[in-house]
């Protein structure tokens, strides 16, 4: 469950930043400014999401489903300050 939810997070993350993009408009956020932020998230993930992420699309509504079954982080999980102890443990969790 751990890739598919890095999916469907990505898509909102990246909605989210676009949304910002679009409300806080001209003259610090132009069209221009918009465009260069979505080929800025699509060239960072593009390749990676499309090959791992095929079934949980920006317009698939199974990331409407799994954000349902996200389980809650529990008291003694503490937030990790790099990225790469999570990371591994996704990794690790891919069937070999």
């Amino acid at each position: 469950m751990r890739l598919p939810l890095s999916c469907c997070n990505f898509h909102k993350l990246k909605a989210c930043i676009l949304g910002n993009v679009a409300r806080e408009g001209a003259p610090l956020c132009t069209e221009s400014v918009y465009k260069e932020n979505i080929n800025l998230a699509d060239g960072y993930a593009t390749d990676g999401l499309n090959l791992i992420c095929s079934d949980y699309t920006e317009d698939s509504d199974k990331c409407a489903k799994l954000i349902i079954k996200t389980p809650k982080k529990l008291p003694h999980q503490k937030t990790p300050k790099s990225i790469l102890p999570p990371f591994f443990n996704i990794m690790n969790s891919m069937p070999h």
